[in-house]
């Protein structure tokens, strides 16, 4: 009796949910899909398994860490892991140091098949990955996983910095309210980004597209005490919407020998990137 009671409740509430558009949390799954980052270890840490595993596919993942300490590797590594799904890669370099023989060569990534943005300012980028969503779900039809890499967002700046550009040298104020049109707000920056993080949160969901954004970390001013680390791009915005956070962290160096010399000062060191 128990056992029939409990399926006609069951029952119930698919009929709910099938007649009123609503999902049982029972039948979902934590991520749809993973996208392979290249490393075993990255993949077992971000889902729990070293084959099939990697960041969650149609959420926002974040990578930060300091300069030189394989943010962007790890980036290229996952639109190779998109294209061995069949899917679409698409990088947003900001920072215009994409070097197509490297990732070539790191990764095995068929770079005449990855898309790559030079959008100039903060809101360009974002505009950028709507435009481009929308042309391959809306326009194009195309149903394969869709991986955006931006990298990175600590280097764009918001479109009123950029305008700062334009002005002419010994310009007045008359030109800078012409031109730029304001004096820079607090947390102007991170304004922007909370405020278009609420739209592609949204986008990402109904389009199942992925989105990578790497980060770069900065230190506090006045600090005295705790972790005076923070991220340079974002705000708090960024942590709040991203599914995943990473850090990557540069540990040990490679200690190359001058030849002809056994000081260890004469030694040169090289980080590996």
């Amino acid at each position: 009796m128990a056992r029939q009671k409990k399926d006609v409740v069951s029952d119930i509430f698919s009929e709910i949910a099938k007649d009123t558009g609503a999902e049982l949390v029972s039948e979902l799954d934590q991520a749809r899909y993973f996208i392979d980052t290249g490393n075993f270890a990255i993949n077992y840490c971000c889902s729990g398994k070293f084959f099939g595993g990697g960041i969650p596919g149609g959420r926002l993942t974040e990578i930060y860490g300091p300069s030189a300490s394989s943010k962007s590797l790890i980036g290229s590594n996952i639109l190779a892991g998109v294209q061995r799904m069949g899917g679409i890669g698409v990088i947003l370099d900001t920072e215009n140091a994409i070097n197509g023989e490297f990732i070539q060569h790191a990764t095995k990534c068929d770079i005449s098949k990855i898309l790559r943005y030079t959008p100039e300012t903060l809101e360009d980028c974002f505009a950028t990955m709507y435009r481009v969503i929308n042309y391959v779900r809306k326009v194009k039809k195309i149903e394969v996983p869709v991986c955006i890499i931006y990298d990175s967002i600590s280097v764009s700046p918001s479109a009123r910095e950029f305008r700062e550009t334009k002005l002419p040298e010994g310009y007045s104020k008359a030109d800078f309210k012409r031109i730029v049109g304001a004096n820079e707000q607090p947390g102007e920056r991170a304004k922007i980004c909370s405020k278009e993080l609420r739209k592609l949160n949204t986008e990402m969901e109904q389009n199942d597209v992925t989105v990578v954004v790497l980060n770069q970390i900065r230190d506090k001013i006045g600090v005295l005490y705790g972790n005076p680390e923070t991220t340079a791009g974002g705000g708090q915005g960024l942590p709040f919407y991203a599914s995943l956070r990473m850090r990557s962290q540069t540990q040990k160096k490679i200690e190359q020998s001058v030849p002809g010399s056994a000081k260890k000062k004469d030694r040169k060191s090289t980080r590996l990137n």
